[in-house]
């Protein structure tokens, strides 16, 4: 899970978004979470998992104009997901970062060095 540009494990983003699909089985060993809006990163529940729920986009805006309390939301739906899944997509994300940051730090050399 995405947020902000960055993979966070065992941090909570909030972010508005409002659900549109989830396919447990997109295809083969591969599901499918869709929805629009900022990206938001699943909440640390314990050590063996952690969820992303998605709450009523009407109770969203209430509780934000304070007409009722924060944590009042009606959740829509929820996914769990084990920590397991989590910490390998942070491995994909940091391999990917990883790359980004020596690309980045060549170009600042090469600009730099030009001056």
């Amino acid at each position: 899970m995405i947020s902000g540009g960055a993979l966070l494990h065992g941090e909570t983003r909030p972010g508005f978004g409002e659900f549109v699909l989830f396919d447990r089985q997109y295809f083969d060993g591969v599901g499918l979470i869709s929805f629009i809006g900022m990206g938001v990163c699943p909440k640390y529940t314990g050590p063996e998992k952690v969820l992303m729920e998605f709450l009523n986009a009407e109770d969203v805006r209430m509780s934000s104009g304070g007409k009722i309390k924060i944590g009042n939301e009606r959740i829509v739906h929820r996914i769990d997901f084990p920590a397991t899944f989590l910490q390998r997509a942070k491995l994909v994300y940091e391999a990917g970062k990883k790359l980004n940051d020596e690309i980045m730090n060549r170009l600042l050399k090469a600009f730099l060095e030009s001056r």
